[in-house]
């Protein structure tokens, strides 16, 4: 596909469209369902979402916020996809939950200060950094509520109009 040039950014994008509906429809089916190590693979593939998730944020918002330099550090949003490619590697490997909640903190901590950061963007002017933020705030919810963490503690994205 790097050849492609355009035309393979294009098929990347609809690739990663169709792989995102792909796991939003296996954890609908499989939601609540135990059965022959289902929850284990709902986790790692959401481990993996979460991720992806956060590579695209990462690369969306070295984008949409070049411009604006009130808050924005490169840096919030590379620690975030580290936190969450070091939880997938432990998710992936067969983790206990004791080490799995351990290293979704460090996850915790880097999305509370992307959320941090993403409170000062605006949403009119950035409806795709804003979309992929809302995935992956869904997806982290998904994996809070997968390791039994207490709801109240967990930071949310909020957008505001």
């Amino acid at each position: 596909m790097g050849k492609l040039g355009k035309e393979g950014r294009v098929l990347r994008r609809e690739a990663a469209r169709v792989e995102a509906e792909d796991e939003e429809l296996y954890f609908a089916l499989t939601a609540g369902d135990p059965s022959g190590g289902r929850a284990e693979q709902v986790f790692k593939r959401q481990a993996r979402r979460l991720s992806a998730l956060a590579k695209d944020l990462e690369q969306t918002a070295q984008y949409a916020l070049l411009k604006s330099s009130e808050g924005f550090a490169p840096g919030d949003f590379r620690k975030l996809v580290e936190a969450c490619a070091r939880f997938q590697k432990s998710a992936e490997a067969g983790a206990r939950p004791e080490q799995l909640r351990k290293d979704f903190l460090e996850v915790d901590h880097a999305w509370q200060r992307v959320v941090e950061v993403l409170k000062l963007v605006k949403s009119r002017d950035n409806l795709y950094l804003i979309r992929t933020a809302a995935q992956l705030d869904r997806a982290h919810d998904r994996l809070y509520r997968l390791l039994g963490l207490k709801e109240k503690d967990r930071p949310r994205l909020t957008i505001s109009t």
